[in-house]
């Protein structure tokens, strides 16, 4: 994957954080009379979140991680390094947040007939299996991570095992994980399968142009439709009723088609230095954009000290918000390889107890 395809990938990861981002913004209880617009972008964001992780990690393993060792570490380490702050951040934030105003905390907590297990369940990423819909606290956007990590974890077994045991694991994860998870893994190998076909053949130009043109055109028809409420939430990823499903694998299409288009035309791209940077260093918050910004925006909202419908609250909430996942980033997000040596650490004394 060339610099130019990868920093355009870098903008896409970003801007579907900050479609996330800002359709809780537009939650009622939040920010609602202004940011309306934005309600529906959430779940196509997450369309988008599946499709380029099959693409990344196509690309990794195509590139790096070439042992089942070296993959789970960087998955572990990728994901540990946010998720675990994740949640003890959010069981900080609601608890004082809820007694600054419980009402307003009443219509986000998650529901959960065995609180007990709610952590452990995001901890171990079975908080979607089966029936399941948990979130730790506040933090909605977590539930993703159901579904994706056991993407992770399905794409390694059959990439790194072979045989019966192979054919063990992946069925016994199915089982685990249940039909409602495994509804999108097609999606997910949508990305992985578009990554390996620009390795084998490259697309021509011009088709690729009419690609990429094509269907940003159509994106940005359905993001105005969407902004206007001509088309309501689009899907439903929660629900996943099956013609819920149909429309979240045509936006798949949609988008894995944008994505050839450019990996197609990617040598046309010019990125100045500072710009590309730029990119680099906010796709860097991508993970903690995703899943910070909902307990804090919940948290500010409950605290400040300003009436709601004032530029002082929506200029404290907005920048508040953004202040804290860029500094919170900082120490996790960008300190992963911190998470990977102690993966690796472990990897290695299980290696030698088992031997």
């Amino acid at each position: 994957m060339n610099r130019e395809t990868s920093i355009y990938l870098d903008l896409v990861r970003f801007s579907a954080a900050l479609a996330v981002f800002l359709s809780h913004l537009a939650k009622r209880d939040i920010l609602h009379s202004f940011f309306w617009h934005f309600i529906g972008f959430g779940e196509p964001a997450v369309i988008v979140f599946f499709v380029l992780s099959g693409w990344v990690i196509a690309y990794t393993v195509d590139s790096r991680e070439t042992s089942s060792r070296s993959y789970f570490i960087a998955r572990a380490a990728r994901i540990y390094s946010v998720a675990v702050p994740a949640i003890i951040l959010t069981t900080v934030l609601d608890a004082i947040g809820s007694s600054y105003n419980p009402g307003l905390y009443s219509h986000f907590a998650s529901v959960m007939q065995h609180p007990l297990m709610e952590k452990p369940l995001c901890l171990v990423f079975l908080n979607e299996a089966w029936n399941l819909n948990v979130a730790p606290g506040t933090d909605g956007p977590y539930w993703s991570l159901g579904y994706e990590c056991m993407y992770y974890v399905l794409f390694g077994l059959f990439m790194f095992m072979s045989g019966r045991s192979r054919l063990f694991f992946l069925a016994l994860v199915c089982l685990v994980v249940g039909p409602r998870v495994l509804s999108l893994v097609p999606i997910w190998l949508l990305g992985f399968g578009c990554y390996r076909l620009t390795r084998r053949s490259r697309i021509p130009f011009r088709l690729g142009a009419m690609m990429f043109a094509g269907s940003s055109a159509v994106i940005l028809a359905l993001a105005t439709a969407l902004a206007w409420g001509r088309l309501g939430y689009l899907s439903s990823l929660y629900d996943q009723r099956p013609l819920d499903v149909l429309i979240d694998y045509l936006l798949a299409l949609l988008f894995a088609a944008h994505l050839l288009g450019a990996a197609a035309i990617s040598d046309t791209f010019r990125w100045p230095d500072l710009v590309a940077r730029s990119i680099r260093w906010l796709a860097g918050s991508t993970f903690s954009l995703y899943l910070y910004h909902l307990p804090i925006l919940l948290f500010l909202s409950a605290s400040l000290p300003f009436a709601r419908d004032t530029w002082a609250f929506r200029l404290s909430l907005i920048g508040g918000a953004l202040l804290a996942v860029f500094l919170l980033a900082e120490v996790t997000e960008r300190r992963k390889a911190i998470w990977r040596s102690g993966f690796d650490r472990l990897a290695g004394l299980l290696s030698r107890r088992f031997s």
